[in-house]
């Protein structure tokens, strides 16, 4: 049996933190998978693409618009790194998930 590259017991940690944002409405049940295609993005890095697909419930279309746009704005960076701007709140997840979606567009250099 081949190796999970990401293991089943980060993934239910990311839905418990998702079911405690979506419980102090911090984020909308719409915005969840979004979310966490960006957690798992920050936690695994760009390069497990198809292993993140499998936990991102959305359709292929989606999914894949989601990921362009990220990687278009700039947070795909090298050796399978996430590029995210250093603020000391969680501004950067937020302006992540809205870049995936498409909403607004990163300024690079």
């Amino acid at each position: 049996m081949a190796k999970q590259l990401i293991p089943k017991k980060d993934v239910r940690r990311i839905e418990r933190l998702l079911d405690e944002l979506q419980s102090k409405n911090c984020i909308k049940p719409e915005d969840r998978e979004v979310m966490k295609l960006c957690i798992l993005l920050l936690t695994h890095g760009w390069k497990v693409r198809d292993e993140i697909r499998k936990h991102v419930n959305v359709d292929d279309k989606t999914f894949n618009e989601w990921w362009n746009n990220l990687k278009a704005n700039g947070y795909f960076g090298r050796g399978g790194k996430i590029r995210i701007e250093e603020l000391d709140n969680d501004v950067p997840i937020y302006l992540m998930s809205l870049c995936a979606e498409g909403f607004i567009k990163r300024k690079l250099g």
